[in-house]
Order: C-alpha cells, then sequence, then structure tokens
C-alpha cells in the first residue's frame, strides 16, 4: 500500500499555469522548485505527490491506477478514455478555466464564404450535387 496520494496537473502551456492558479486561489500552493522538474508537492497536503504530464495522459494515467487523481481538459479525457470512461470517475467538469476556440477555416478559392451561414450554403448546395455512385 503507498504512502502518498498522487495528483497529476497539466505539465506545460495554459492549462499548466491555469491549474497552478485555480488551486493556488484554493489554498493548495503547489511548491515547484525548479521548473524543469516532473514533480512537486503542496505544502498544505503534506503526503501529496504531484506529478506533471501531458494533459492528454493524465486520464490515462488515472484509468490505469497509476496517480490518483488528476485535472485536465473534459477534451483530453474523452479522446483518451471514450468508450472505456467506466475507468475514471469525473468529479467534477467545468472548473470554469482552460476555454478553447473553435476555429473554422476554408479553402482561399471558397471566396463566397464568408460567414457560417455562407458555409452553411456551400455544404448545402455540395451535398445537392454529390451522388454517389452505385
Amino acid at each position: 500500500m503507498q504512502d502518498e496520494i498522487r495528483i497529476a496537473l497539466p505539465s506545460k502551456g495554459r492549462m499548466e499555469e491555469e491549474t497552478l492558479v485555480f488551486l493556488e486561489g484554493c489554498g493548495l500552493r503547489v511548491n515547484k522548485t525548479n521548473p524543469r522538474q516532473y514533480t512537486a508537492t503542496i505544502p498544505a497536503l503534506p503526503g501529496v505527490l504531484v506529478l506533471f504530464q501531458r494533459a492528454r495522459d493524465i486520464p490515462v494515467s488515472v484509468a490505469a491506477g497509476d496517480v490518483d487523481l488528476g485535472i485536465t481538459g473534459y477534451d483530453a479525457l474523452r479522446e483518451t478514455v471514450d468508450g472505456e470512461l467506466d475507468t475514471v470517475i469525473v468529479i467534477h467538469e467545468a472548473l470554469r478555466y482552460g476555454e478553447c476556440s473553435l476555429v473554422v477555416a476554408v479553402p482561399d478559392e471558397w471566396s463566397d464564404v464568408q460567414t457560417t451561414a455562407d458555409l452553411a450554403r456551400k455544404s448545402a448546395s455540395v451535398r445537392c450535387a454529390w451522388r454517389p455512385s452505385m
């Protein structure tokens, strides 16, 4: 039986920064003495080991039992353990940070597409014009 609780947190980028700020706001400052290290502690929680991992690896680590809990994006959870969601329990799925932006891009040749309504019309015309060969 292990003596410590292992928590996985995102290891880089905005998700790492916002997770550390979130935890600090909860009174759980993460003590990472060297930015290159992949382990840390939370002084307010003795016996807790923080492991920094890629966001998409966190759900896999939780599902495998390599860590006891983790904070990651819901998208990473869905992409990595989809179909096996019974292997993890989502405690809270909306921490209110880490939002993403959806970008829709079309080829330059589609000069008639400037809005999502234009895109809907274009896709409808392409679907009507396309007929599968039998």
